[in-house]
């Protein structure tokens, strides 16, 4: 099992932050080891993705909050999925803040009650939508991931 997940850590996060708006990948085991050492739980749920657009999706769970890990065909993929979600989340009539490097777009949205979190760069996507109370711990965990 222990195997089975370092596995997944190759499949899951990425990005470290650099210079000049640039996100560098970081291996998928180099970001799950982070969630590891951070206390979450991961779940491989790409047997629950009927879209052939994605190759594999991580659910990490620390038992206030998810953050779900995408890795698409292409960047491209990648990119529509996080419009849609984007503007899933603006339906409700609030906009939200949004950030574009070199290498990756990250969008931010604070609601009374949810604080909702898209990143993407290359063929990843991370999406996270939580209680507003832990809003601060997600962005320190989006940082220390390197978004």
């Amino acid at each position: 099992m222990k195997k089975f997940c370092k596995y997944l850590t190759l499949i899951l996060i990425i990005l470290t932050l650099s210079a000049c708006g640039e996100k560098k990948v970081l291996s998928t085991s180099e970001v799950l080891d982070e969630l590891y050492d951070k206390g979450f739980t991961v779940i491989d749920v790409t047997s629950q993705m009927e879209d052939k657009n994605i190759t594999h999706v991580s659910s990490a769970n620390n038992g206030n909050y998810q953050v779900e890990y995408y890795v698409f065909t292409s960047e491209e993929k990648a990119k529509k999925a996080y419009e849609s979600n984007k503007e899933a989340f603006e339906n409700n009539k609030t906009k939200g803040k949004e950030k574009n490097g070199k290498t990756y777009q990250k969008y931010t949205q604070k609601l009374s009650d949810t604080y909702n979190i898209l990143v993407t760069t290359d063929n990843i996507l991370i999406y996270s939508s939580v209680n507003i109370e832990y809003k601060n711990d997600l962005n320190r965990l989006i940082k220390d991931l390197g978004y």
